[in-house]
């Protein structure tokens, strides 16, 4: 079992193909460069965590002097954007999911906090997050997504779990009205994590 601990860990397995489907995501301009007029906008993520100096929807062109601009080089990914930036505000699903224990430590089973409004996810899930447990989370989850994206996750669940020491990670996801990302599926992960 691989554990991502940091932002880094994910962006690295994320590039390598190891946590579904992602924003394509590149660790250098040098590696983004031939890619650039496939992906002509593209968001900064720094692998610090909580780092303030992260950018959205940057044309190709801008690139270079925000990099220059914000002297931020080292330990920045640079990740396609969703493709229809009017998705923001749109109907969907999107959340952390995990494993734990819920109802006073008697229940164990998934949690899902969640939000049907789509965006950035911090801010919208401080409007209007949710919270569903167990098999309630399950159903709200399959209900929005088709059976392979439902599929894709749990498979990642899976992968990211470690049984023999119940450490089970939070996978943040999206799911879509179109199909986006390196798999060209309505549900996009936008980060795994374990222990962070």
């Amino acid at each position: 079992m691989i554990k991502i601990r940091n932002k880094e860990d994910f962006y690295k397995q994320a590039a390598l193909g190891f946590c579904g489907n992602t924003m394509r995501t590149w660790s250098s301009v040098k590696e983004y460069w031939p890619y650039r007029l496939q992906y002509p906008q593209v968001g900064l993520r720094r692998t610090i965590i909580n780092h303030k100096d992260s950018f959205a929807r940057i044309p190709w062109e801008q690139l270079i002097s925000k990099l220059d601009i914000y002297d931020i080089k080292e330990g920045t990914y640079i990740i396609s954007e969703i493709p229809d930036p009017g998705i923001e505000g749109r109907n969907g699903l999107q959340g952390e999911l995990t494993w734990g224990s819920f109802n006073k430590g008697a229940d164990a089973g998934f949690i899902f906090y969640y939000t049907k409004t789509l965006g950035y996810m911090r801010h919208r899930l401080e409007e209007s997050g949710a919270m569903a447990y167990g098999f309630e989370a399950v159903d709200l989850i399959r209900r929005h997504c088709d059976d392979n994206d439902y599929e894709m996750l749990m498979n990642l669940f899976d992968y990211y779990s470690d049984l023999s020491t119940c450490d089970y990670p939070v996978i943040e996801f999206a799911i879509m009205n179109k199909s986006c990302g390196v798999l060209n599926r309505h549900l996009v992960i936008w980060e795994i994590r374990n222990g962070y």
